[in-house]
């Protein structure tokens, strides 16, 4: 602010004029509005000036307020009238938008109009100080006189003032709007500009921070990872690559890490540049710079194009795999060795069983046949209690092949009719005599709603029962064993879902060990003797069947009062009702007797066993010691069935079956054949089948079994 001498003088109205600068100058510029402010001053013929938002002025032009400088401000009450009056005016014109004009008690006239700039008020533009009518003495002198001013000086300042009428200041005022609008026009013209340039300007920023983040991610990565161009050459690599190889850059890759005048055999980094599409293979380097020995390396290439799609290179990501592929390597070497011990497993089993079945089935064979022989009381029990030893002994191993066979998962099942109420019904016959020895009672509930015949492995089902049942009966001591089978409600037409309980009144188990008590080795202890029992692996084959039967298993036992295991199964309901109660009601009657059998075994103990049990069956038994001899027995004689030993010297039976079954005559070549082996094996059964073989009986061999398998042969 400066006196018409020149001299600045601070604005007493607001605090320092440069104490801030309007929002305004930072968007146009200070020379800028202050050389626009003039012309205008100079067009108009009056005083203008810039404020900030808060009325405080900014720029302005000589003299704007130098009466009220000389005068109406010197005192404490002219300067708070002049504050108030431009609070009032700033006020109105931000509220309308337009052009607020007000005169004071002197006859002197100011007008505001607000500069907006993006919906913000920058500043105001102002124009005033001159009178817009004539002065009245009286009026002028009172008001100096009430500010406690010179009344006579005050109305000599004013009066000296040209006024100019209302008309002309209007005219004037719409000037100061278009100006007003000329600077918002310009302030927003830069701020797009300004905010335009900020924008470009974080955009880099923040792409500098991008790139310096992915390169310090990449840099920290252990794989290589470069980019080529179409020529191979490397135009940027990551910290990896530079610590192996600094000189890279502008290098092709495969010339400066494995010393090669040409890329790799199948490079998926230029068949990517070839395909367009992401590639990935992994390459054995016998040299790779900065590795010592031989490495694998996964390469990956990514194609890179330009803004118009055309492929100018390729990212390569290189992934050392060697300790994988070592790994894979030796996985594979553990697997081989794995598939050739259980091989050797076995095969070991295979040998064992068969080794075993055989002294076994001339051991029970014999004590079978001394009991069809006069014995007194005391001599036939003690005949029993070596027959029921043997029996134990080989369940004993058909225990430990069925295990071997579950968890190596070569158990499969057998799907055949069969009515359950007839098996379940022979269940207390099987352990009638330990039970009635210990005055147990035994009974069998089947559900009416079962259906009678069922499609299923009868067999295993079997196993279940007996494994169950036996337990209840040996860790019971008095009371009773109940088998039931209950309905449950069916998921699918056609299948019946039942629900197996064998109860007892035993000993019990306690809560500890229910959970243990399906694993294999896993023994109870007789109430009798206090010792473990068994061999601990029939209730984990159970749980195993039941599993592979895809049915549950659960156990609940009260020491001292007695257990109850359940187990549910789901079973086909077999609809040919009558085809079915033919096959099943033949398995009672009685074999065909009188009938030639040609026995084909190789151990004498054996063979003595078969002729004998035959003999006194009421057959007509016939001996061959291997398959060459037994294959010319079956030329030159007749006979109603062969029973076929498997490993014998000069020719074994597969092979003998095998010739048999090659014969030109039709009746001969279609003589039935029984295999009769201690080959117990998951899958014995299906090659002798395959080779043509008509039923299968496993040593030891039961007289009731071996008659049965030969009536359903015969049938």
């Amino acid at each position: 602010m400066s006196d018409p001498s020149g001299t600045e003088t601070p604005d007493p109205v607001s605090p320092d004029t440069n104490s801030g600068k309007s929002p305004l100058l930072d968007l146009v510029g200070r020379d800028t509005v202050q050389e626009l402010l003039e012309r205008f001053s100079r067009a108009v013929g009056i005083r203008c000036a810039l404020t900030t938002p808060l009325g405080e002025v900014e720029l302005e032009t000589p003299a704007l307020h130098q009466i009220c400088d000389k005068h109406v401000r010197t005192s404490e009450k002219g300067r708070a009238r002049c504050l108030e009056m431009r609070r009032k005016l700033t006020s109105q014109a931000l509220h309308t938008g337009e052009i607020a004009m007000a005169t004071c008690h002197a006859g002197l006239c100011d007008m505001f109009m607000p500069i907006i700039v993006d919906n913000k008020n920058v500043g105001f533009i102002i124009m005033g100080q001159v009178p817009c009518s004539k002065p009245r003495k009286e009026c002028t002198m009172s008001y100096a006189q009430e500010l406690g001013l010179d009344p006579q000086g005050f109305w000599d300042e004013i009066a000296r003032t040209a006024s100019i009428p209302r008309e002309e200041l209007a005219s004037k005022a719409e000037l100061l709007s278009f100006t007003a609008s000329t600077l918002a026009s310009m302030a927003a013209a830069n701020l797009r500009l300004k905010q335009e340039v900020l924008a470009r300007k974080n955009a880099e920023n923040e792409a500098e921070k991008t790139e310096e983040r992915l390169r310090s991610i990449l840099d920290s990565i252990p794989d290589r990872i470069r980019q080529v161009d179409k020529d191979m050459r490397v135009i940027w690599a990551n910290q990896a690559i530079m610590d192996v190889v600094p000189d890279i850059l502008g290098e092709t890759c495969h010339m400066v890490l494995m010393e090669n005048s040409t890329p790799c055999p199948g490079c998926p980094v230029k068949t990517c540049m070839e395909s367009g599409v992401i590639e990935s293979d992994i390459l054995h380097q016998p040299f790779v710079k900065g590795v010592d020995g031989e490495s694998y390396w996964e390469i990956t290439g990514v194609p890179v194009k330009n803004p118009l799609g055309d492929i100018v290179g390729a990212l390569e990501i290189a992934h050392n795999v060697t300790q994988r592929m070592s790994m894979q390597q030796e996985l594979l070497d553990a697997k081989e060795q794995a598939e050739t011990a259980n091989t050797a497993k076995s095969e070991f089993l295979a040998n064992m069983s068969h080794e075993i079945r055989t002294p076994l089935n001339g051991m029970l064979g014999m004590l079978q046949l001394l009991t069809f022989t006069d014995l007194s009381e005391e001599q036939q029990e003690y005949a029993n209690v070596a027959i029921r030893s043997g029996q134990d002994l080989t369940q004993l191993l058909s225990d430990i092949l069925d295990l071997s066979r579950i968890e190596a998962g070569k158990l499969t099942l057998d799907t055949e009719p069969f009515s359950l109420r007839q098996m379940l019904g022979a269940v207390p016959d099987v352990f009638q005599l330990p039970a009635s020895s210990k005055g147990l009672e035994m009974d069998v509930f089947v559900d009416e709603k079962i259906p009678d015949l069922l499609l299923g492995d009868v067999t295993r089902i079997r196993q279940v029962l007996f494994n169950l049942t036996g337990n209840a009966v040996k860790f019971t001591e008095q009371g009773a064993v109940g088998i039931e089978a209950h309905a449950l409600p069916e998921l699918s037409p056609g299948v019946s879902r039942i629900l197996f309980s064998v109860t007892d009144t035993g000993m019990g188990i306690p809560q500890e060990h229910l959970d243990q008590i399906f694993e294999a080795f896993t023994q109870l202890r007789s109430p009798k003797t206090s010792r473990p029992t068994g061999a601990g692996l029939g209730l984990r084959i159970v749980k195993r069947l039941v599993d592979l039967m895809g049915g549950d298993m659960a156990i609940e036992s009260d020491l001292g009062l007695g257990t109850t295991v359940y187990f549910t199964t789901a079973l086909q309901i077999f609809d040919e009702r009558e085809s079915a109660q033919q096959q099943l009601s033949g398995m009672d009657q009685d074999a065909p007797t009188r009938l030639k059998i040609l026995v084909v075994e190789d151990d004498r103990d054996n063979s003595t066993v078969f002729m004998h049990m035959l003999t006194k069956q009421g057959f007509f038994p016939r001996l061959a010691e291997n398959g060459r001899q037994a294959l010319d027995m079956v030329r030159d004689e007749d006979f109603d069935l062969v029973l076929m030993d498997i490993r014998m010297p000069v020719m074994d039976g597969m092979e003998a079956t095998k010739a048999i079954r090659a014969m030109t005559d039709p009746a001969k070549a279609k003589i039935p054949i029984i295999a009769l082996t201690a080959h117990a094996m998951v899958g014995d059964k299906q090659r002798f089948l395959e080779v043509g073989m008509d039923g299968y009986v496993s040593k030891p061999v039961d007289f009731d079994d071996l008659r049965k398998t030969i009536h359903n042969t015969l049938a």
